[in-house]
């Protein structure tokens, strides 16, 4: 596949870099936690666990096999598409245009998850939460992260090379805290 090549001016071109490695890095951190919940609906479907999120264990089984295919076609969009591009984040003015991506982009999902799921069933509702939870992260922990790793990268090269691995496990751990 071809990469995409925008032609902008250089001040566009950091920020629209910006919002793909964003997109790009949350994309990869949600369908990850997606592919968790559908592996908890298939053990809730084969009665491996007493909570159950559905009624019975066909409604479990399928649910889990939707979020399952789901996730794996979430994870492949950054990467079939090349949306991740090798950007600098030593420089102050590319980690401040990260953090405004970041916000705009955890209140959109915040706008649009309440509202999609509100209302549904048991299991939209839990990926209304999960949805919820990485907007919340986005707002707070990928921030402090993407900042503490710009802060830090002058001392440590590792931190430059690795900052999207750094930031989606920042992106995941902070889920965590909010659900």
């Amino acid at each position: 596949m071809q990469d995409i090549n925008i032609s902008v001016n250089p001040f566009q071109g950091g920020f629209v870099k910006n919002i793909f490695n964003i997109v790009s890095v949350f994309l990869l951190s949600f369908a990850s936690s997606l592919l968790g919940y559908s592996g908890y609906l298939f053990l809730e479907a084969f009665s491996f666990i007493e909570k159950k999120y559905s009624t019975w264990s066909g409604e479990a089984l399928m649910w889990g096999f939707i979020l399952f295919f789901a996730a794996l076609f979430i994870l492949f969009i950054p990467v079939e598409l090349k949306l991740i591009k090798k950007d600098d984040t030593t420089d102050f003015q590319n980690v401040i245009g990260r953090i405004l991506v970041t916000v705009v982009l955890s209140i959109l999902i915040l706008f649009l998850s309440s509202s999609l799921f509100a209302g549904r069933n048991a299991i939209m509702q839990n990926i209304y939460l999960i949805l919820r939870a990485y907007a919340f992260s986005g707002l707070v922990f990928v921030n402090i992260g993407t900042f503490l790793i710009w802060w830090a990268s002058s001392k440590l090269d590792i931190l430059n090379r690795y900052s999207f691995t750094l930031t989606g496990t920042i992106w995941v751990l902070g889920t965590l805290i909010f659900i």
